[in-house]
């Protein structure tokens, strides 16, 4: 299998079975997500600042998690356990979204699910980067992120065609099938990269607060300000419907038109990345978003709302595949584990106050505001990258 992987796609078994690991968790994950607008707006009857306080909460709470686990990984090793278990812990959480009916079920769901992301994030991209064909960093974050995304796509769709037959309940229930598929993916036949080193608590310590100077200081920065931007899709969704005059029932598909284009970016990220370099195709990712919320900020005729959309998934696909493949050019590879648990932590703290603040924005001034917001936010994001530029990324941060 792992000539397979190499040969056909440029990849290692380890990253394609990681990928089909994330593809089975994500068929699972976003066919929830998807009817959560909808859910939470018209069955539950949820305002839209408290949809931002629980999106914003769920992800935040377990920030710190994150790094815990990066840092876990490079003192302990054992990267696949970490891994399994945060899987685990998710998969075995979100079928219960069919009990909940009431916000506060909803917010415990939504929490115990990004716990287990927030556990197996740092270490499963650590293994990806290691597994990575030489040369080819870019190229396997890249597959990894369309197999991820193409279970993004087909969710929805599962659950707009699943939803007449089974109502909301029995659509959450069903996603368990994926999800424990997923895990068994892993659990049986992943194989863990080795590691550079284990460390010493002594030395880990010692090297870690090296992460916060140079190159991926500068990057958490940009990183920070780009999380500020890159509030809940169901905001996003709220106001392409909102623009287009479209029923609230349909932005399961809407959701789905988004995931195409996700999925349709993630291998073309990782070869421009390859080719032009961290920096330039992290820029590009920041400057995509950027024209996505301009537009959104306008009133604009229909067909250009799905323009956006389309732009909007285009960004997604090309940030998740740069943003993560950068790092292991920009730190010590003993820290690697450490600095993806840096790196997450970070976009998790951020997105509770820059959701609670779209939240706001969008109940007393309108859904303008908000995209003016993250217009702004995103271009601070992309002028923090020039530090890095002058930098270069390839210089690596020694202990």
């Amino acid at each position: 299998m792992f000539k397979l992987g190499k040969l056909v796609i440029g990849i290692t078994s380890t990253v394609l079975y990681l990928g089909i690991t994330s593809f089975l968790t994500d068929v699972s994950t976003e066919a929830m997500l998807a009817l959560l607008p909808a859910y939470l707006l018209m069955v539950l009857k949820i305002a839209p600042e408290l949809v931002g306080v629980i999106e914003g909460i769920a992800e935040s709470a377990t920030a710190f998690l994150r790094l815990f686990s990066g840092a876990l990984a490079d003192i302990k090793g054992k990267r696949k356990l970490i891994t399994t278990a945060g899987y685990a812990l998710s998969n075995a959480v979100k079928p219960l979204m069919g009990l909940a009916y009431t916000w506060d079920s909803v917010l415990t769901i939504r929490v115990l699910d990004r716990v287990g992301k927030g556990i197996r994030t740092p270490p499963r991209d650590s293994m990806i980067a290691d597994a990575s064909v030489e040369g080819k960093v870019g190229r396997a974050f890249g597959v990894h992120r369309t197999l991820d995304q193409l279970g993004a796509v087909i969710g929805p769709l599962v659950a707009f065609a699943l939803l007449p037959f089974l109502g909301y309940s029995g659509v959450f229930f069903s996603i368990a099938i994926p999800g424990g598929l997923a895990v068994l993916v892993i659990a049986l036949f992943v194989k863990e990269p080795p590691m550079s080193a284990k460390l010493s608590r002594e030395r880990f310590v010692k090297g870690f607060s090296k992460l916060f100077k140079g190159s991926f200081a500068y990057y958490m920065a940009s990183v920070a300000a780009y999380s500020l931007a890159s509030f809940s899709f169901i905001f996003v969704i709220y106001r392409a419907s909102e623009l287009a005059g479209l029923d609230p029932s349909t932005t399961v598909l809407l959701y789905a038109l988004i995931q195409a284009f996700h999925v349709a970016s993630g291998i073309p990220a990782g070869e421009l990345f390859d080719r032009v370099g961290g920096v330039k195709a992290v820029a590009i990712s920041y400057l995509t978003l950027t024209l996505c919320y301009l537009m959104l900020s306008l009133k604009l005729p229909a067909l250009m709302v799905f323009l956006a959309l389309a732009v909007y998934g285009l960004h997604k696909g090309f940030i998740e595949t740069t943003q993560r493949a950068i790092i292991p050019s920009l730190v010590d590879p003993r820290y690697k584990n450490s600095a993806y648990g840096l790196y997450n932590t970070m976009v998790g703290a951020a997105i509770l106050p820059s959701n609670i603040l779209a939240g706001f924005l969008y109940s007393a001034f309108g859904g303008w505001a908000v995209f003016i917001f993250g217009t702004i936010s995103s271009l601070l994001a992309t002028a923090l990258l020039l530090p890095i530029t002058r930098r270069k990324a390839s210089t690596s941060i020694t202990a």
